[in-house]
């Protein structure tokens, strides 16, 4: 049973409370939601995403975590329809706070506030327009199934890529995003298979950031699947750090699961 639980009724209140990058970057002041604080753990709810419903992040110490997220669901005003929790959390997880298996994700969050070293091919790398959406939306409709940002989408303010020198066809391609205004967040980074293995990823992710920083960003931040260690050596190697490790899933409430995608 949790005590010293400390109720909070918009962001600022929270923000004053905690110090934590994640929060710090993702949660804006004057956001509208709610918030929970208490001695090794933390919660916010929110609205939600284009792709899903009101949501919730608990993250800290695991045991703390898991007693929290019970506490989050019982008292919410809106009940979430998922939450993202310190992954170590998940098998503390008491009989009220069930995950769907099947729709669940591990997925690590980093942050650089410094631009990376300058990778090969950064010169072929170049702002696309919005008659490219089409092209990007394909592209990632092939190769890139748990996309996290699509053209068009509120939060998606702008994509890069490089073309290939022989026929101009996307070889890569990366998403500023930006969740809460100024906070340079890079989505959808994806390379087709026969262009891999060449440094265009790199390129595209170092560019972006490189960018994102020139222009004032305090922080780039980025979110990875927790099973992709290409990527995740990728980004160290650019000098992002892993802040946490998450899991996001919905909610399976009494009457079933409640069906939304999930980061």
């Amino acid at each position: 049973m949790l005590s010293d639980v400390r109720w909070v009724a918009d962001a600022d209140a929270l923000l004053d409370l905690v110090d934590d990058d994640y929060l710090r970057w993702n949660v804006r002041r004057g956001a509208r939601g709610e918030g929970w604080a208490v001695p090794g753990a933390t919660a916010w709810t929110w609205r939600g995403g284009p792709r899903r419903g009101p949501w919730a992040a608990v993250l800290g110490s695991p045991a703390t975590v898991a007693a929290l997220a019970a506490v989050v669901v019982a008292e919410a005003s809106v009940r979430p329809q998922g939450l993202t929790l310190t992954a170590s959390a998940r098998p503390l997880l008491p009989e009220a706070v069930r995950l769907d298996a099947a729709e669940t994700n591990a997925w690590e969050w980093m942050r650089t506030y410094a631009a990376p070293p300058v990778q090969p091919h950064e010169d072929r790398v170049q702002w696309l327009r919005d008659t490219d959406d089409a092209e990007v939306e394909a592209l990632l409709d092939a190769v890139s199934p748990r996309h996290s940002a699509r053209p068009g989408e509120r939060h998606v303010l702008r994509w890069c890529g490089i073309r290939a020198s022989s026929d101009r066809t996307l070889v890569a391609i990366g998403a500023h995003v930006e969740y809460q205004t100024g906070v340079p967040h890079l989505a959808s980074i994806a390379v087709p298979p026969p262009a891999r293995g060449r440094g265009y990823g790199a390129a595209v992710t170092a560019w972006l950031t490189r960018a994102c920083l020139a222009e004032g960003a305090p922080v780039v931040t980025l979110g990875m699947y927790s099973d992709n260690d290409v990527a995740r050596r990728l980004y160290h190697r650019l000098g992002f750090s892993c802040d946490h490790a998450f899991i996001s899933g919905p909610l399976i409430a009494a009457s079933g699961t409640v069906r939304v995608d999930c980061q």
